[in-house]
């Protein structure tokens, strides 16, 4: 029962999630904050705040794929004993969710996300058993420092939005776990990048880093419980 109430949730989640995102981009569209680009916008690029390219299809396999993570991560956490968990990882797991998608069809990760989603992971952290605020603000700090170096030293392979959301992703997964989040997220964008570059397509052109960081979180709250 509990499976299929969290899989149903997911499904709502999903569904709410794309029906907010042209709602974001118009905030985001209103402010022009340039710092949440994930790499500049290629040439002949059409701009990031279109989403024409949503095919059909993923208006119904989205919210299906998030229904099917909320039930994952209830089989891994459970209810009796572990709600707060169970609440918190289904919570960053929407979070999450709308912040790749949006990426994924804009290559931006929006501060009005972002932000909030940090302070949601930083509070969240002191009802997770196993992680409490000392953890997250670490693993919050240290992500962001990593990603930082990357950015500045990739030039513009990884960007400013990219390091944000690796600093929301440290909040939510406390610290040491973020580094198991984050290595499973460079391990998914290397087979996401490989698979662009066997098909023939320019990486820096269609390849969004933002989703395979998010799957890493995931990742790693289905693998470890705190």
């Amino acid at each position: 029962m509990l499976y299929a109430v969290c899989a149903v949730a997911g499904v709502c989640a999903g569904a709410a999630g794309l029906a907010l995102e042209p709602f974001l981009l118009r905030i985001r569209d209103s402010r022009n904050r340039s710092d949440e680009e994930d790499s500049p916008e290629p040439a002949g690029s059409s701009g990031p705040t279109q989403i024409e390219r949503r095919l059909p299809a993923e208006q119904l396999v989205l919210p299906l794929l998030l229904g099917g993570v909320f039930a994952l991560l209830a089989s891994r956490y459970g209810w009796t004993g572990r709600r707060e968990e169970l609440i918190l990882a289904c919570l960053y797991a929407a979070i999450l969710f709308l912040i790749a998608v949006i990426d994924f069809h804009t290559r931006l990760v929006l501060n009005v996300l972002s932000y909030p989603a940090a302070a949601i992971g930083l509070a969240g952290s002191a009802l997770w058993a196993g992680i409490g605020f000392p953890s997250a603000l670490l693993g919050a700090v240290s992500a962001l420092a990593l990603f930082f170096v990357i950015e500045i030293v990739g030039r513009g392979a990884m960007g400013r939005g990219d390091t944000k959301l690796a600093g929301v992703i440290g909040a939510m997964r406390g610290f040491p776990a973020v580094w198991q989040a984050l290595v499973a997220g460079i391990v998914v964008g290397g087979i996401f990048a490989a698979g662009l570059l066997v098909t023939g397509r320019s990486r820096r052109s269609y390849f969004a880093y933002g989703p395979s960081l998010a799957i890493g979180a995931v990742i790693s709250m289905l693998l470890t419980t705190k």
